[in-house]
C-alpha cells in the first residue's frame, strides 16, 4: 500500500477481503459507479462516505492514510480496537 492513492488503498483493501464493487458499494451504502469513480481517483469522496466505506470494509478509517504495510485480509476494526467497537456501531449506524 506504500505510495498508493487513496482511491488506490480502498480498491487494494477491497479485493484482499474479497469484496466485490458491487457489495461493498450496497454495505456502504453508495452507488457502485460512485465506488468505482472514487478507487479511479476520479471523484473525493466525502469523510462521511469514508466512514461508510471504512464500515463496509470492516476497516478502521486511518487505513486509508497508512503508510505502511499490512496484512489487509484479517485486519479488522474488532482486532484492532476492541474497546472501540461500541462506538464504531453507533458510527456504523449513521452511514
Amino acid at each position: 500500500m506504500n505510495g498508493l492513492s487513496l482511491g488506490k488503498k480502498i480498491q487494494e483493501i477491497r479485493s484482499a477481503k474479497g469484496f466485490s464493487v458491487r457489495k461493498t458499494a450496497n454495505l456502504a451504502e453508495i452507488t457502485p459507479s460512485m465506488l468505482s469513480q472514487i478507487e479511479n481517483d476520479l471523484v473525493n469522496p466525502s469523510i462521511n462516505t469514508l466512514r461508510c466505506i471504512a464500515t463496509a470494509l470492516d476497516t478502521p478509517i486511518y487505513i486509508f492514510s497508512a503508510k505502511k504495510t499490512m496484512n489487509l485480509r484479517s485486519f479488522t476494526r474488532r482486532t484492532a480496537f476492541p474497546s472501540a467497537l461500541k462506538a464504531l456501531r453507533m458510527c456504523a449506524m449513521n452511514c
